[in-house]
């Protein structure tokens, strides 16, 4: 392949990379890939990848084409052919690994991880449980703001343990049910990442005296209800009871960030 041709191919996975970041961005899909702690360092990336993108398409402009064809064709000439069918597929090979994911990332839309990532796991095992020994405060402690969020409910019960049993509460999560669980019970389940979806870690969440689930597993719903503790296997469940639940669309920022 010429010169001028390299500098194109790089030219176009360089830009290609870019326009993927802005895509992304754009969209407000960034944060099903990695945290918005990173959106900085991020957009720095896609700038930086565009204007070597750019640098290098301005290389391949200013490339003699009639030159480099000559040029190309007295090493392929020197040598025979020898290895430059070789060289040729192991190269559009390379670049075929790297565009695909890239042009599914520029036409397809990107999902949150379903409980199917969990299929192995025992749904019990998933459950949140309240700290040993949290127990002992009388009266729930009034929290500072509405807990309205699942990342907020998850915050407040660090600070307070079972002292918020009773708190109103409004948690989203995706439906995940299990015949470990009893009648009328099911869990919503969550994704808590660090840094991206690769660390990604379950969290579950106990919903009690909810009528028959008829909604579909990996279905998003909202779950308007109040803290509760359920005694199951010598622990203390960290429990939903449920008073309205609505399903809802997947949340543009489907998972919970540093809540470890």
């Amino acid at each position: 392949m010429s010169e001028r041709a390299t500098a194109l191919g790089r030219a176009a996975l360089l830009l290609a990379s870019a326009a993927l970041i802005g895509k992304l961005f754009a969209a407000g899909e960034m944060a099903k890939y990695i945290t918005p702690a990173l959106d900085p360092l991020t957009a720095l990336t896609g700038i930086v990848l565009a204007a070597m993108g750019a640098t290098e398409g301005w290389r391949a402009l200013r490339t003699r084409a009639d030159g480099d064809a000559a040029a190309s064709h007295d090493v392929e000439h020197a040598d025979g052919g020898h290895g430059m069918l070789e060289a040729r597929l192991e190269r559009g090979l390379t670049y075929a690994v790297v565009l695909l994911p890239i042009v599914l990332g520029l036409a397809l839309a990107p999902r949150a991880i379903g409980t199917s990532a969990v299929a192995g796991e025992h749904v019990t095992r998933l459950l949140l449980t309240f700290a040993p020994g949290s127990s002992g405060v009388q009266r729930p402690p009034k929290p500072d703001a509405p807990l309205d969020d699942t990342g907020a409910v998850l915050a407040y019960l660090r600070s307070v343990g079972d002292g918020g049993v009773g708190q109103p509460v409004r948690v989203t999560g995706m439906v995940m049910t299990s015949g470990a669980l009893e009648p009328g019970e099911f869990a919503i389940l969550r994704y808590a990442i660090v840094h991206c979806v690769a660390d990604a870690r379950p969290v579950a969440l106990l919903v009690v005296g909810a009528p028959p689930i008829t909604t579909p597993a990996d279905q998003w719903v909202q779950i308007d209800g109040e803290l509760a503790s359920r005694a199951r296997e010598g622990d203390r469940l960290v429990a939903i009871v449920a008073r309205r639940i609505t399903p809802v669309a997947e949340p543009n920022n489907p998972y919970l960030f540093a809540v470890y």
